[in-house]
């Protein structure tokens, strides 16, 4: 909102959007423990760089959760979905981690 006769510095952007949802799906033929190898291994990586921890809630439903970041990657019916949550610290990173998460998932599962 800028205030009329209000220097162009005092402009103050309207900031409603505070979150970013990301959500992947890939269909895979793994069964159970397979899916569990491949996500370990998949989400490694950027459980490293962006300081996420990962944790086992179930056989099939693996949470992800760091600063500025929630999400869950689940088997249901041969799909992978992965819904992941950003918050405003990596809002700007959205299109860098759909295109790790994307990867991830195309390079590990079958």
């Amino acid at each position: 909102m800028r205030l009329e006769n209000a220097p162009i510095w005092a402009y103050t952007p309207d900031m409603t959007e505070t979150t970013k949802t990301i959500e992947i799906s890939h269909d895979t033929t793994m069964d159970v423990p397979e899916f569990r190898y491949a996500i370990d291994q998949g989400f490694s990586t950027l459980e490293d760089m962006y300081n996420i921890t990962g944790l086992w809630l179930a056989d099939t439903i693996y949470e992800l959760s760091g600063t500025s970041i929630q999400g869950t990657v689940r088997l249901v019916n041969h799909k992978v979905v992965v819904k992941l949550t950003l918050g405003l610290l990596l809002m700007p990173f959205a299109g860098t981690i759909q295109n790790m998460v994307a990867t991830a998932l195309k390079d590990r599962l079958k």
